[in-house]
């Protein structure tokens, strides 16, 4: 199941555009923006802050955490994580 934007959403200090497609269980964290054209798949996870630009694709069970900034055209394939780890395995 999806949900289509009718109109641009402000919800939680959030910007999705019209355009935008969410699916089912994903979730969308506070300060989030997504730009138009963009699909978002099932199981995502969209962290605090994260900016998403137009024409982009988040595949399923993605996890994008902040401060992440994708710039327009981008797809992001499944179970792919984006961390903000600066040290990993320390």
């Amino acid at each position: 199941m999806t949900t289509e934007a009718s109109g641009a959403k402000h919800h939680a200090n959030n910007f999705i555009a019209a355009t935008a497609i969410v699916w089912d269980l994903s979730q969308l964290r506070e300060n989030v923006v997504i730009g138009e054209n963009c699909i978002i798949g099932r199981n995502v996870y969209i962290g605090p802050g994260v900016v998403i630009g137009n024409n982009c694709k988040i595949q399923n069970n993605a996890l994008i955490y902040e401060p992440a900034v994708l710039e327009d055209g981008v797809l992001i394939g499944p179970d792919a994580i984006l961390t903000n780890d600066k040290h990993p395995g320390h």
